[in-house]
């Protein structure tokens, strides 16, 4: 798949849906096949800063258990504003 194509039909699932956090879980999983990767996780920022696990796909055993509460711990998120 090429990447125009793929940032299409990732456009095409995001106009589509009215609920951000619903349109995660589908756009990552684009994401991961577009890019060759096994496992992703996104992580929504509030404006206090509190982190919020909004989407995972494929993540590993390890990272998965207790809720995804090693991916929940630490401080290894990166921030994007859009």
């Amino acid at each position: 798949m090429d990447i125009l194509r793929a940032l299409k039909e990732i456009s095409k699932t995001l106009n589509e849906g009215t609920d951000v956090t619903s349109m995660l879980t589908p756009v990552l999983t684009k994401v991961l096949n577009i890019t060759g990767f096994t496992s992703g996780w996104i992580f929504l920022v509030d404006e206090r800063g509190r982190h919020t696990l909004a989407a995972k796909s494929g993540v590993p055993a390890g990272l998965s258990r207790e809720d995804c509460g090693p991916l929940k711990k630490g401080g290894c998120c990166a921030k994007i504003n859009l």
